[in-house]
């Protein structure tokens, strides 16, 4: 009804219903409305930053410096696999049990 409204289909462009129906969509939960709701309340410059705290940036943290030891450990085993398997390979071409 608010884009009936807004774009002036069959009836004539009335700004303060776009709003009214606009409201109404939004409450119950038409996301292109909500999302010009908050895109409004961006521009009028009325949301307010919320402050979530040290535990998102600390728990980040952590994840990153768990990622990149997993990644150096997982390189080291792979690289001495890999040593390991090489050596192998050479001793027995030597002993002649590998052609």
């Amino acid at each position: 009804m608010a884009l009936v409204y807004e774009h002036g289909h069959l009836l004539r462009r009335d700004f303060a219903s776009v709003q009214i129906w606009m409201s109404k969509s939004a409450e119950q939960g038409y996301v292109p409305a909500q999302l010009g709701m908050v895109a409004e309340l961006l521009y009028l410059n009325k949301l307010s930053s919320v402050y979530h705290g040290e535990t998102g940036v600390r728990m980040l943290r952590e994840l990153a410096r768990s990622y990149l030891t997993i990644v150096k450990d997982l390189t080291r085993v792979m690289c001495r696999l890999k040593a390991m398997y090489r050596s192998l390979g050479d001793s027995l071409c030597r002993t002649g049990r590998l052609r």
